[in-house]
Parts: structure tokens; sequence; C-alpha cells
């Protein structure tokens, strides 16, 4: 899991034109707030 997130990271910053890297970092950072919310959600679901 950490693997992949790093990969995106590295995916993010070296992915060329300016055009794309907003799309990209926009897409990214979306990912980035569901996989912490479902991780949020799975280690604390007695909270629930």
């Amino acid at each position: 899991m950490l693997a992949k997130i790093g990969f995106g990271i590295r995916f993010v910053i070296h992915s060329g034109s300016p055009k794309r890297s907003s799309m990209m970092n926009i897409l990214f950072l979306i990912a980035l707030g569901v996989f912490a919310y479902l991780l949020f959600v799975l280690i604390k679901p007695e909270k629930f």
C-alpha cells in the first residue's frame, strides 16, 4: 500500500506537461483523501 502511494507521488512529480500535472495533482489529492478516509474507518470502526 505504501509502495503504491510512493509510486503515485513519484508519478505526479515526474509527469511532464503542466496541463496534465495539475489534473494529476487533483486526482492524486482525491485518491489520497479517499485512502485516508478508508484507513481511518478501518482503524477505528468501534467509534462509529
